[in-house]
């Protein structure tokens, strides 16, 4: 019967035409099951859900996008993002919860987000951004089918990005390679060069957010995230990218919906 009422309450402008097509996307990938303490009516286009409980899910998963949506941007053109970003959109996330109040699974969905981040953060594998990104993510949307969002958008996040630096590093030194430049002045053994090939390349001038990776004529890896530390500007010699972590999260916050 829901179902049928669909065009009927998009037509009556209740809710716009593309807000239903929404409706109809994720509803089959919705499990009425809890999903992290939460509704998520997978069954709400066969009536086993009522109307209020969907267009809070969607509110949830459009407010989780568009926020990494705009930290995304930011993180690109400046490797950093305002804590507005995640004040805004984590406490409308918190509002929601006036309408649905979260139960004992939800709110240990809740917590993955800020103690995860905390102790990537405390171990120094992500910065500041990423911490506060998770913990956003966690309070908008806790639980997505079943699965935490906070730690599946986490994982994925790091084989992304683990994947993006081994490509464009590859990339780098294959171009080296064939100009005859690939660890030209560099000094250190077969083992270290390989390593840094996949690791590090020589910095090109339109990069403009790299670590330095050499000293001394020796390749020096950089396994932590270099908090305080700044851009290295000028420098030619080899260096590690500044990832920029929130854009993966992204793409991995979509790969949860969709999949």
């Amino acid at each position: 019967m829901y179902k049928n009422n669909l065009p009927v309450l998009a037509g009556n402008g209740i809710f716009p035409a593309h807000f239903w097509r929404l409706v109809r996307f994720f509803a089959p990938r919705l499990s009425c099951r809890s999903g992290g303490g939460f509704p998520s009516c997978g069954g709400l286009l066969s009536g086993r859900c009522s109307l209020p409980v969907m267009p809070i899910v969607l509110v949830r998963v459009m407010l989780a996008v568009a926020m990494l949506s705009v930290a995304s941007y930011t993180d690109i053109r400046r490797r950093e993002v305002s804590d507005l970003v995640w004040v805004v959109f984590g406490g409308a996330g918190a509002a929601l919860y006036i309408l649905g109040p979260p139960g004992l699974p939800g709110l240990l969905y809740i917590a993955t987000g800020p103690v995860l981040g905390a102790a990537l953060l405390v171990a120094r594998v992500i910065g500041q951004a990423d911490c506060l990104a998770l913990a956003a993510v966690s309070i908008i949307l806790p639980g997505f089918g079943g699965i935490p969002v906070a730690p599946a958008v986490a994982i994925l996040a790091a084989v992304l990005a683990s994947i993006w630096v081994l490509a464009s590093n590859v990339s780098y030194n294959l171009a080296d390679l064939s100009r005859g430049r690939l660890f030209l002045g560099v000094s250190g053994g077969p083992h270290r060069k390989a390593a840094g090939f996949f690791l590090l390349h020589r910095r090109r001038k339109h990069e403009r957010f790299v670590f330095r990776a050499q000293k001394d004529g020796r390749l020096a890896f950089r396994l932590r995230a270099g908090l305080g530390a700044g851009f290295e500007d000028g420098f030619d010699g080899y260096v590690a990218s500044a990832v920029p972590l929130v854009p993966f999260m992204l793409a991995s916050a979509v790969m949860v919906l969709l999949l």
